[in-house]
């Protein structure tokens, strides 16, 4: 008889290995399946959980006022931590320059206004004893039109100067509204600025319908005078001093509607409501174009931001549930708030400063900008735990 080698019985481990797995998986095929599924589930779920609980911070979108001329800061209107409403005065811009140049036009247009009436008067001089040619009725036509041009172009100065009084009006019945409501202002104070205040919008609403309606004169007589010289198969010499008047008028109107867009211009209003929480000029200073006046920061904010390594974000989608724990304030332990994934960044990029647990280590991730839900809001800057749903 010949003794096994070591191959002969390592053939035989391994043909015995073989029928032991093979009865087994026969018998417990399908329970493996399942074990190895759930072990699968186990750890895909383990690497989701990994997303847990990070430190966010409620998004704060401020506003920097700028001028987009250089110019000289007049008047400021507003103080610093002052909460202001979208369309609140916040400064004036020197626009003495051009107030003076839109007084100079006034006057330039009374002079055509009067040339227009002498060009009429002549007219009719000349008509009193003669029969009606086409030169004539073009010649009053075009008067006709020329003055109904100068009506229009001084009714649009007029506005202006009354929209301009009413929102000097407007901004100090606001003060006084703000006086009133901290009991620092009595209701005959309020009273009397409010009739002021409604008064200059009954004379604003007039200048408007007087505009309309000059604006409607203007055009139908520039019609009717267009409508005959086109008529006619030969050009009509009509008098020459009438062509100066009507070119001046012309160049006048671009001048008016600049000026007027300047004058507005110089105006800072407020783009939103917040809080001023920076002032960079006082009365007096001369900016350059693009330097920044004042800085307008929310008062509530109902996002969220935060930033995911790139091992975490893998697993975070648009619309994913996260629930939204306060850090600071009174009883913040039972408190949260429901929000959900509003964007997810594509790029992998340098979170800020806040966002690292040592200023001189950078960090970087994927912004994730988180909406609170149920009209919610947080403080701007407001410290928060988002912990995703598992």
């Amino acid at each position: 008889m010949v003794p096994p080698t070591s191959t002969t019985v390592s053939s035989r481990l391994a043909r015995w290995f073989q029928r032991l797995l093979r009865k087994a998986l026969e018998t417990y095929g399908p329970i493996a399946v399942w074990l190895l599924a759930l072990a699968a589930v186990l750890m895909l779920y383990s690497r989701r959980s990994s997303t847990g609980a990070i430190s966010a911070y409620g998004e704060e979108r401020s506003v920097t006022i700028a001028h987009l001329e250089p110019g000289m800061v007049r008047e400021l209107r507003v103080e610093l931590h002052q909460n202001v409403e979208p369309g609140e005065l916040l400064a004036k811009m020197d626009d003495r320059a051009d107030r003076l140049r839109l007084t100079t036009i006034s006057k330039d247009l009374e002079r055509l206004q009067h040339e227009v009436e002498a060009e009429r008067s002549q007219i009719e001089l000349a008509q009193a004893s003669a029969d009606l040619n086409a030169r004539d009725l073009a010649r009053r036509l075009l008067v006709d039109r020329e003055s109904a041009h100068i009506q229009h172009l001084v009714q649009i100065i007029q506005r202006a100067g009354d929209q301009a009084t009413l929102d000097g009006t407007l901004v100090e019945y606001n003060i006084m509204k703000r006086l009133y409501e901290e009991e620092q202002a009595n209701f005959r104070e309020l009273n009397l600025m409010k009739t002021q205040v409604d008064a200059l919008r009954a004379r604003v609403k007039t200048a408007d319908e007087a505009l309309e309606r000059m604006k409607k004169a203007f055009k139908d007589a520039d019609e009717r005078w267009f409508a005959f010289t086109d008529a006619q198969q030969e050009p009509v010499d009509y008098e020459s001093v009438l062509t100066p008047i009507r070119l001046a008028a012309d160049v006048r109107e671009r001048e008016i509607r600049e000026l007027v867009f300047r004058i507005d211009q110089n105006v800072i209003r407020s783009p939103a409501r917040g809080q001023i929480t920076a002032i960079y000029v006082e009365p007096g200073d001369r900016v350059l174009a693009g330097d920044p006046l004042v800085k307008i920061s929310p008062t509530a904010t109902n996002r969220v931001v935060a930033f995911l390594p790139p091992e975490r974000s893998k697993f975070v989608y648009l619309g994913e549930p996260v629930t939204i724990f306060p850090v600071a304030g009174t009883n913040e332990k039972s408190r949260h708030v429901q929000g959900s994934v509003l964007s997810v960044a594509d790029a992998i990029t340098e979170a800020p400063i806040r966002f690292r647990k040592m200023p001189s280590w950078p960090v970087w991730g994927r912004e994730v900008i988180v909406t609170l839900s149920n009209d919610a809001t947080l403080m701007p800057g407001e410290a928060v735990t988002l912990r995703f749903e598992e």
